[in-house]
């Protein structure tokens, strides 16, 4: 029996990983630039990756683990996917408060105030501010 190329390992490992994390992402209910945002990643790597096309470094592995809410050995193919587990690795508690924005609106507003010039943001917290004090001045 022939060995397969080091290409054709790469490509299978690619097409797990990526699957797994897709699962995973969509289980969640979160979007590929959700995550990729959370991972620190270009919205186009992290496609690369559920597609397949592309390796993450061990570091984004286990980054992707964490904020995926799923074990690595998942994401390598070498255990099955348990949806209704409750996965913690405790040491990036990041992960959690990050997700909490179940909204995709809010998702999408906190991704466009990451990228906002610091005058911007000062003209929205301005905004929010004022909005407040007239809804305060209302009840």
């Amino acid at each position: 029996m022939r060995e397969p190329t080091s290409q054709a390992v790469r490509n299978e490992l690619g097409s797990t990983i990526g699957s797994a994390a897709r699962q995973a992402r969509e289980s969640m209910q979160l979007t590929q630039e959700d995550i990729s945002d959370l991972l620190g990643l270009s919205s186009e790597f992290y496609a690369r990756i559920e597609r397949g096309h592309g390796l993450p470094s061990i570091q984004t592995l286990r980054k992707m683990a964490v904020m995926l809410q799923v074990e690595a050995d998942v994401l390598l193919g070498i255990k099955q996917a348990d949806l209704g587990q409750n996965f913690d690795s405790g040491a990036e508690t990041v992960a959690n408060q990050s997700i909490e924005f179940e909204r995709p609106e809010l998702r999408r507003l906190v991704r466009r105030l990451r990228r906002a010039s610091p005058t911007t943001l000062r003209v929205v917290e301005k905004f929010l501010r004022e909005l407040d004090r007239v809804e305060r001045s209302i009840q």
